[in-house]
């Protein structure tokens, strides 16, 4: 598995397209496939956010996220924040989700950000364990969601917390 730009990999678009319309049928349902599919195009970005990122193996795709401005737009004050963040049902459970994490801070590290967040309403173990901080549940559209932030400084005190003196 490895993880690319979504711009150099642009063929992934309509396999995201689907599988974004197929898992929240309540949000993209209800919008076009080329609506959806131009959503995607925006994340073409190496430089500038939205910056999407997918995972493929044998040159399918098998997850993604996305670097954008805010963890949601109801929510502009959380910036940068990842979001679109998706594995397909036959690639969970390989640490795919946790490397997709891992490769949205690192994007958002080189483009000098010092603090990430992210909302999830089934992804929570996959924050905990890389350090993310619960700022607490949130409302929206219905759906509970846990609102995570990442630092820079306490990626750093937790990498220490194994020290032994």
């Amino acid at each position: 598995m490895k993880i690319a730009f979504l711009a150099q990999r642009p063929h992934a678009i309509p396999s995201l397209a689907s599988w974004f319309i197929a898992e929240w049928p309540q949000y993209y349902g209800k919008r076009s496939r080329a609506d959806v599919e131009e959503e995607f195009r925006e994340c073409l970005n190496t430089e500038r956010l939205p910056i999407g990122l997918v995972a493929y193996q044998d040159d399918a795709p098998c997850g993604v996220i996305v670097l954008r401005e805010s963890a949601m737009t109801d929510l502009p004050q959380y910036s940068p924040g990842l979001g679109a963040f998706y594995v397909a049902a036959s690639h969970r459970n390989r640490g795919i989700g946790a490397q997709l994490v891992h490769a949205g801070i690192g994007v958002a590290k080189a483009l000098g950000h010092s603090a990430v967040y992210a909302t999830t309403g089934r992804a929570a173990k996959i924050f905990e364990r890389a350090g993310w901080r619960d700022l607490g549940t949130i409302l929206h559209r219905g759906q509970a969601l846990t609102l995570y932030r990442w630092e820079a400084a306490a990626e750093h005190f937790g990498a220490a917390r194994g020290l032994r003196l």
